[in-house]
C-alpha cells in the first residue's frame, strides 16, 4: 500500500563529479530534483573483444523504484515539493533494466555478499571511497566481503545465474558457470550520452576482485 508524504530528505553526501547510483521508492519528475543528472542504463555493448555501456540522460520522470546511475552536481540531492504537493511511497518490486545478458538492478534491503554466493563473479557496484586502489566512482567486482545498501544499484552478468538460486540464498555453483565468470571482463567502459546523444562523461567500470566497502546511506523518515 502506497504511504503519502509530502516532505522527502536524502540523507547522504555525494561527491561533485563522482558518478553514483540512486534508487527512490517514489517517482518524481527530474526537473524537482536538485544537486544531480539522472541517467538510465541504456546499452551493453560487446565489441573487439570488450565491454562497452551506455547511459542516457534522463528528462522526464524519475519512476519509483527503478536504478539509475548519477552524477552529482552538488554535495547533496535535494526535492522540491510545492505546498501541498505530495509523493507516493511504493517499494513494491524493483524495475531492473534487462540488457541482453545483463541487468542493472536495484536493492532494498543491504545485500551480503558472502550471504549471496550466486552473485558472486559476476556482480558490480560503484566504490563509495577512495581505498585499496579503488576509486569513488569506480564499478567494481564485488567480493566476499562487500556489501550493497538498501537504495543503492548493481550490475549482474545473468547469463550464468542460477534460475533455481533465490536473491540471498546460499547456492552452490553450476558447475559449467566457472569458465563464463572468468571470462567477464575487468573493465567495462560507460559513457553518459546528453539528451542529443553527445558523450558527456565517460567512467571505467572495474572488475577487479577483493573486499570492496561500499558507502552506506538511506532516505530520512518523512
Amino acid at each position: 500500500e502506497d504511504i503519502v508524504v509530502k516532505n522527502v530528505e536524502l540523507q547522504r553526501t555525494f561527491e561533485v563529479g563522482k558518478s553514483s547510483t540512486v534508487m527512490l521508492p517514489f517517482s518524481i519528475d527530474v526537473s524537482k530534483v536538485n544537486g544531480a543528472d539522472f541517467y538510465s542504463l541504456a546499452e551493453m555493448e560487446y565489441a573487439d573483444g570488450q565491454w562497452k555501456a551506455g547511459a542516457t540522460k534522463v528528462t522526464g520522470t524519475l519512476e519509483a523504484n527503478t536504478p539509475y546511475l548519477a552524477i552529482p552536481t552538488a554535495s547533496a540531492i535535494t526535492f522540491d515539493l510545492e505546498e501541498n504537493e505530495t509523493v507516493a511511497l511504493n517499494t513494491t518490486g524493483s524495475k531492473g533494466t534487462k540488457l541482453g545478458d545483463w541487468e542493472f538492478r536495484g536493492a532494498y534491503g543491504t545485500i551480503a555478499m558472502a550471504d549471496s554466493t550466486h552473485l558472486l563473479g559476476r556482480a558490480y557496484g560503484f566504490a563509495g571511497e577512495d581505498k585499496d586502489g579503488y576509486k569513488i566512482g569506480e564499478f567494481v567486482k564485488l567480493g566476499k566481503g562487500a556489501t550493497i545498501p538498501a537504495l543503492r544499484t548493481y550490475l549482474v552478468k545473468t547469463e550464468t545465474e542460477s534460475a533455481q538460486c533465490p536473491a540471498g540464498a546460499m547456492c552452490a555453483p553450476h558447475a559449467n558457470s566457472v569458465a563464463s565468470i572468468e571470462d567477464l571482463p575487468d573493465r567495462i567502459t560507460v559513457e553518459f550520452l546528453d539528451e542529443k546523444e553527445n558523450v558527456m562523461a565517460v567512467e571505467t567500470l572495474d572488475a577487479k576482485t577483493g573486499k570492496i566497502r561500499l558507502d552506506r546511506y538511506h532516505l530520512d523518515s518523512w
